[in-house]
């Protein structure tokens, strides 16, 4: 730094400015942010004005490297079905609609399906092939992809919550 001359005030007021500037500058606006996920849901909250229960958490584990679809439709072939709307009607599935909501990193509440009962994981990958991305509805045909059947969902009872409205 450079000291001042008593006849050159304003350069020795912009040096003085720069300085002060130099050390009490923290940075702009991003220096003063965080980030954090929240994480919170009125579904299935016991305490929440909206009664919704949680009635199925459904997800499959497939082997790393093969496709969810090519993996179910050889599965499918092998306890003799030729497709997914063939085996909708033997498995005990959850008839009306519900809420449907996917679960992000739960590997715990998927099914082996190497180890599991064929009828388990059948009935799983209907579930999954019959949710969109809000709504399980028996009633609709069956669609297998590989997002829908990767994904782990939580089935809610929507009751009569509509029909209140």
């Amino acid at each position: 730094m450079h000291y001042c001359a008593s006849y050159d005030y304003p350069n020795c007021l912009n040096q003085v400015l720069d300085w002060l500037w130099a050390v009490f500058n923290t940075g702009g606006p991003m220096s003063r942010t965080r980030t954090e996920k929240v994480f919170s849901s009125i579904l299935g909250n016991r305490k929440s004005s909206i009664q919704w229960p949680r009635l199925h958490r459904v997800g499959i584990a497939f082997p790393k490297g093969r496709s969810p679809r090519e993996y179910m439709e050889d599965f499918m072939a092998r306890n003799g079905f030729a497709a997914p709307d063939d085996c909708k009607y033997r498995v005990a599935l959850p008839s009306g609609t519900y809420f449907c909501r996917t679960v992000q990193g739960d590997e715990a509440a998927r099914i082996n399906p190497v180890s599991e009962q064929p009828a388990k994981v059948l009935r799983a990958a209907l579930i999954l092939g019959l949710c969109n991305n809000n709504n399980y509805n028996a009633e609709r045909p069956v669609i297998w992809t590989d997002g829908r059947l990767a994904r782990t969902v939580e089935l809610y009872d929507i009751g009569r919550f509509y029909e209140n409205d």
